[in-house]
């Protein structure tokens, strides 16, 4: 029996669901292209190419949106970072201040 189990795929169309395909045009190349998803009215629908073009290019070889963003977050908080960094740092006036001889 387990050895069954673990032979079965996964997935909707294992657990017996069908998958929807709908043929449709491309709203930006105009190719005709087949979507999982039935489209709704008066909301674009890209074939695959024109959906991967527009996402963007990945981030230094991060393709995910959410990893993406953790990596600009970083960035931010890195650069914050440097700010507060050369806040607390004593600036040239108080610096020449302390260095020049009391006459």
């Amino acid at each position: 029996m387990v050895a069954e189990a673990a032979g079965k795929g996964t997935g909707p169309a294992a657990a017996g669901i069908s998958r929807t395909e709908t043929r449709t045009m491309c709203s930006d190349c105009g190719i005709e292209t087949t979507v999982p998803f039935k489209p709704t009215q008066g909301r674009p629908v890209l074939c695959r190419q024109c959906f991967q073009t527009k996402r963007g290019p990945a981030v230094q070889g991060v393709a995910t949106p959410a990893a993406a963003t953790m990596q600009a977050t970083a960035e931010l908080v890195a650069a914050a970072s440097n700010v507060a960094a050369l806040e607390r740092s004593p600036s040239i006036v108080e610096m020449a201040s302390v260095a020049a001889p009391q006459a």
